[in-house]
């Protein structure tokens, strides 16, 4: 039967639209106009409210507010969170232009700095950094890019990153920006209009990691939208693989440390099933992270480490053209039965197969761990003290031997709750394994 009138004078956009959508340099426009227009919605609502009915703006109103609930449910978050983010992107809205971008960088930065901003195809970059470390994170946006397009067509690059000197200038840049601080994140990517990933290089510098793989890891995060549908409903996939492509691009001497980690973690009781990992929303690692508790922030730890192995494994057991881990991306709540169907097993053995793998490893110290594990203390032994401690108690556990529990139970008096708890799941991990 003939298609419908509308049909023939839509499908020639959509043509139009899907060509525009493989040039670079699109993807800035389209993600600022999505932005926008979804800022509009409470605007509109209240627009038809006063113009037309004010019975029919309330009416769409509450619709639009049970629809975020709705959404905060699925994602493991609460609402008044979301709302909270809501009523901060009212307030960045203006710095969506990269001109008021770039000013808000620079005043981040400081007067002693002399930022830099250079063009890698459709990808703006600014760094506050000499320019020879520049050029080395350059090219790392340059090689994360080539790894996602050869791995996933389809994938397409971040609009701009940030990348500062000093962790509190990053901090400094995303309070203004988005109302956010006081955390201790090294790295973030988000994507209310263009697609920003933001970073903090001395973050990792002084923990004994490369600051390349903090990039890449979040160049991935960023990089795989055209692609993935709903991926960030499942964080074990969206956490595991940024994580393991950036292990195993910039940090492949990291690996065996993750093993034992691992294997630690499992000697003192801790362990995500399949069941649990797939139960993970995204709201719940904040939670996990925020509460203070051990066994909470344990998971979290976990969910890094587990999902970076469940993903290495799956491109080794793939290889080829990754058709698996593409249709997981494309419809994520059919991961169990695409995995089935490509690999002959479901989920629960795959992660199986990983755990076999971390009971098999060493407890032995590779020389990346025993350097690592050196600047490490000499970290924690700092006066007055790093802000940094937290994160190098938790590299510990996985770097550490039983020569540094005495330095561990003597942080686990520190007045520092965070700092306090840390120290104490790093001290259980090392005597789990004797």
């Amino acid at each position: 039967s003939p298609r419908p009138t509308l049909y023939r004078r839509v499908a020639p956009c959509a043509r139009v639209v899907a060509v525009v959508r493989r040039r670079d340099g699109y993807s800035t426009a389209v993600n600022t106009l999505r932005y926008a227009l979804l800022l509009c919605i409470f605007p509109a609502c209240l627009l038809v409210g006063l113009v037309l009915d004010w019975r029919l703006g309330l009416g769409l109103t509450l619709a639009v507010v049970l629809l975020l609930a709705w959404q905060a449910r699925r994602m493991g978050a609460s609402f008044t969170g979301i709302m909270g983010n809501l009523a901060r992107s009212y307030r960045s809205l203006p710095r969506l232009l990269w001109s008021f971008d770039r000013r808000a960088a620079e005043r981040a930065g400081g007067p002693d700095v002399q930022p830099g901003e250079v063009r890698l195809g459709p990808t703006r970059f600014y760094a506050d950094l000499p320019a020879l470390e520049a050029r080395e994170l350059q090219a790392v946006v340059r090689q994360t890019h080539a790894c996602l397009a050869e791995l996933f067509p389809g994938s397409r690059p971040v609009d701009r990153v940030l990348i500062f000197g000093r962790q509190q200038a990053m901090l400094d840049y995303i309070g203004g920006w988005l109302g956010m601080a006081g955390t201790r994140a090294a790295g973030f990517c988000f994507a209310m209009g263009p697609v920003r990933v933001v970073g903090a290089v001395d973050a990792f510098r002084e923990l004994g990691r490369d600051p390349r793989a903090l990039l890449a890891h979040e160049l991935v995060h960023g990089g795989l939208r055209g692609v993935a549908r709903g991926v960030s409903m499942y964080p074990w996939l969206n956490e595991g693989l940024a994580e393991a492509l950036a292990v195993s691009l910039f940090e492949p001497a990291r690996v065996p440390g993750i093993h034992r980690f691992l294997r630690r973690a499992r000697a003192a009781g801790h362990w995500m099933d399949w069941a649990e990992l797939w139960a993970v929303r995204p709201g719940h690692i904040l939670g996990w992270l925020q509460s203070g508790d051990h066994a909470q922030l344990m998971k979290a730890q976990l969910l890094y480490s587990q999902g970076c192995l469940l993903v290495k494994a799956l491109l080794e057991r793939e290889g080829g053209e990754h058709r698996c881990l593409r249709a997981m991306l494309a419809e994520p709540r059919d991961a169990q039965a695409i995995i089935r169907r490509h690999l002959g097993f479901d989920g629960a053995e795959l992660l199986g197969w990983v755990e076999r793998e971390v009971e098999a490893a060493s407890f032995d110290l590779t020389p990346w761990d025993r350097s690592r594990r050196q600047v490490l203390r000499e970290l924690l032994a700092q006066e007055p003290p790093s802000r940094f401690r937290s994160s190098a108690v938790i590299g510990l556990a996985a770097c550490g031997d039983a020569e540094d529990l005495p330095l561990l139970e003597a942080l686990c008096e520190e007045d520092d709750p965070e700092l306090r708890t840390l120290a104490k799941l790093a001290a259980d991990l090392l005597r789990a394994e004797a």
